[in-house]
């Protein structure tokens, strides 16, 4: 979290505490283990939750208008004025409600599903409202369905004038995405006619002009009373019952502890039912971080003394007590000690199953440069483990181990491991923190460091294989979280690219799991690239036609022709491009790379009219991914990750929203950037790589699914 450094201050301060208890804790008998790899078997489709099984009420006409409005829970022809149409080569007639579905002449219209045959065409009519009269952005993704070698065409009509046409190739298994803008009155009949022996899945939208995509990144809006702005800062996710509770500490200075939560894992909503107990309420701003489950209460640990940890609980997650008790002998409970001689932070309590005990790991100080009167290179700090002294977290042992020293950091470069955390996946156990200093950020990336197979936390040399790490310095403060067996990371990604300015926006949920020689992998797991894939833009297998009179281009791979370009801050070797057709702005961009020999390759963002660019550089010799900006005082890095490894063939995965990248490789790592202060849009894209041999494979450009519309489109 953000320094405090004036006296005053108490050296125990905000904290980060996730707490696991035994019946949802990391432990071996969260899944089935292979050649020591923690394998997950929570289906995905029980943590995305997001599509909506209730029958919606008549929508306002100038509200988006979504197919969905008019046929989930519903078989009633126009109802939210939606209609079910068919037509042969003459004639067009309604479908008709049976087998549970709208049919007629082996064309049907299922909820989601379009089917069409050679000879009949299925239509989905939208009847503009009285009162819905204005410029509408209409725009959907049609994804063909069990359609591999057939092909057709998707018509938006009004009345008898066709104003788009798209073509739906079955072996796109992104789908395409249309979108275009008409002025439509009350009346007018807007179709969406599927012709062709083809199915699809397509639910079609139209939202009136000033309606906007919402963001997949979300931040925080306004100001608070102070006037300061507020954003995400340090973030504790818990998960329970099927939803993400975000809390987080404001960025208003006082670091209170607030709310948002998420039913579908992708839009956080605040929630204004958080508070404390009116009459025994946490003494701390920051009273509910990291939480565990004991019996029927929820707890969490906060710092607020130089000797002991204060802590909170809940019923509901919502209102909260004072966390303290007191047993029959009038002895305090729930009081784990601190043992450095400077005071500590940052504590987070786990369940240990191999001793069937409770931990605490926290931030300790020997000597702290941050209070007054101390010598900035004098500084000394630790992560010291402490132990229940049973089965409940009531009572805690004296004695502690400091898994993790950091003498002399300032001097050394390395500075605090904030926001500790400790968990074991498989049959290791890790350690976690972001090391603070180590950019213009302040807080830093996620490093972890790796406990041997099999080895108890009291035997474990968490230095064997030294510091790793999984992103770049842009994704702050990172926590895991544990999702049924699977496990989370979320972060906050800078408000300013170039500045320290404390708090942020959310990255987009990612996955941590764990490799077979048990380092840790991350990735944008399937579900959620689905969710955010919202149809093809460009693809360069099925749109070769347009590329094939300026690059040699087989079945989807782009060979590099012989013209070169020198750009020194991407790589001293000349360069080979290829420049995608057309203009992008919110997108997710997918490809693959056989090397062939290249030291460097990725993709290059240009804004028209403007000498600045984006860059992300896939380096192989030096191991290495890195986000980069050029502007007009050269190159500057973003974010960079170091100690990749990579095979003949890389695939290759960008979410490129407003002023964030995030970047993918082979399902594996990941790399976040906050590459401007003003939103990257209408820019071109261009792969690249410094070896003509070098072959790019399955380029595809999709829209990026707007942040309301992930569970429609």
């Amino acid at each position: 979290m953000e320094k405090m450094k004036h006296k005053f201050i108490l050296p125990v301060m905000a904290t980060t505490l996730l707490v696991l208890s035994a019946c949802n804790g990391f432990g071996g008998s969260m899944g089935t283990t292979s050649d020591s790899q923690f394998i997950p078997t929570t289906p995905y489709e029980n943590i995305y939750r997001g599509y909506r099984t209730t029958k919606y009420e008549y929508t306002s006409p100038l509200s988006p208008q979504m197919a969905e409005q008019g046929y989930i829970q519903n078989n009633q022809q126009g109802y939210n004025n939606w209609f079910y149409q068919f037509m042969d080569a003459t004639n067009e007639w309604d479908m008709i409600w049976q087998n549970d579905r709208w049919e007629n002449k082996a064309a049907y219209i299922d909820e989601k599903i379009m089917k069409s045959t050679s000879e009949v065409s299925a239509t989905r009519r939208y009847v503009v409202k009285a009162g819905g009269d204005g410029t509408v952005n209409i725009f959907g993704r049609a994804l063909p369905i069990d359609s591999p070698n057939q092909s057709g065409y998707l018509l938006v009509k009004k009345g008898s004038l066709v104003l788009k046409r798209v073509q739906i190739i079955g072996s796109e298994s992104d789908g395409r995405f249309f979108f275009f803008t008409t002025f439509v009155q009350s009346g007018d009949k807007i179709d969406f006619v599927l012709e062709g022996d083809l199915k699809i899945s397509f639910n079609p939208i139209l939202s009136y002009e000033n309606a906007g995509f919402d963001a997949l990144h979300q931040d925080l809006t306004g100001n608070f009373e102070n006037g300061k702005i507020k954003h995400y800062g340090d973030v504790h996710p818990y998960y329970a019952d099927g939803k993400m509770y975000m809390y987080y500490l404001a960025t208003n200075g006082n670091y209170d502890t607030l709310l948002t939560d998420s039913g579908n894992m992708i839009n956080f909503i605040p929630n204004e039912g958080l508070r404390k107990d009116g009459t025994n309420g946490p003494v701390a701003p920051y009273y509910v971080l990291g939480i565990t489950k004991e019996e029927d209460e929820y707890r969490s640990l906060f710092g607020y003394s130089n000797s002991v940890i204060f802590g909170s609980k809940s019923k509901d997650l919502l209102v909260w007590e004072d966390g303290q008790g007191v047993d029959e002998n009038f002895v305090t409970t729930f009081l784990p000690k601190v043992a450095y001689p400077g005071g500590a932070r940052d504590p987070y309590v786990f369940y240990d199953p191999d001793t069937n005990q409770y931990r605490v790991i926290y931030l300790g100080y020997y000597n702290n440069k941050f209070y007054e009167g101390q010598n900035p290179n004098d500084f000394d700090c630790g992560l010291s483990v402490v132990t229940s002294l049973g089965d409940s977290m009531a009572y805690w042992q004296d004695q502690q181990r400091e898994v993790l020293r950091f003498d002399n950091a300032g001097t050394s470069g390395r500075d605090e491991p904030e926001c500790p955390q400790m968990m074991k996946i498989g049959d290791r156990w890790y350690i976690f923190a972001s090391l603070y200093g180590q950019s213009v950020h302040g807080v830093g990336a996620l490093s972890y460091w790796t406990g041997e197979a099999n080895k108890t936390i009291d035997k474990a040399n968490f230095l064997s294989e030294g510091e790793r790490r999984l992103d770049g310095e842009d994704l702050c403060a990172a926590q895991l979280v544990q999702v049924n067996d699977r496990v989370y990371m979320f972060g906050w990604i800078p408000q300013k690219a170039d500045a320290g300015d404390w708090g942020g926006a959310l990255n987009i949920m990612r996955e941590v799991y764990q490799k077979s020689d048990g380092s840790l992998a991350t990735r944008l797991d399937p579900y959620m690239t689905n969710l955010l894939n919202g149809g093809l833009l460009f693809s360069s297998i099925t749109d070769e036609n347009i590329i094939n009179n300026q690059y040699s281009v087989e079945n989807g791979a782009v060979h590099f022709t012989d013209v070169t370009t020198n750009e020194t801050g991407i790589s001293a070797n000349p360069l080979h491009t290829f420049m995608i057709p057309n203009t992008y702005s919110r997108t997710m961009l997918q490809f693959k790379v056989e090397k062939k020999g290249a030291s460097r390759f990725g993709f290059r963002l240009d804004s028209e009219n403007s000498t600045k660019y984006s860059a992300g550089i896939i380096d192989v010799e030096g191991k290495q991914l890195q986000l980069i900006k050029k502007t007009s005082g050269g190159i500057q890095t973003r974010s960079k990750l170091s100690n990749i490894e990579l095979h003949d063939e890389v695939n290759v995965k960008v979410i490129i929203e407003g002023t964030f990248i995030e970047l993918f490789i082979n399902d594996e790592y990941s790399l976040t950037g906050k590459m401007d202060n003003t939103d990257l849009q209408d820019f071109t894209i261009s792969l690249f790589a410094d070896n003509q041999e070098a072959v790019i494979k399955d380029v595809k450009v999709s829209m990026l699914t707007p942040g309301q519309y992930v569970y429609s489109l």
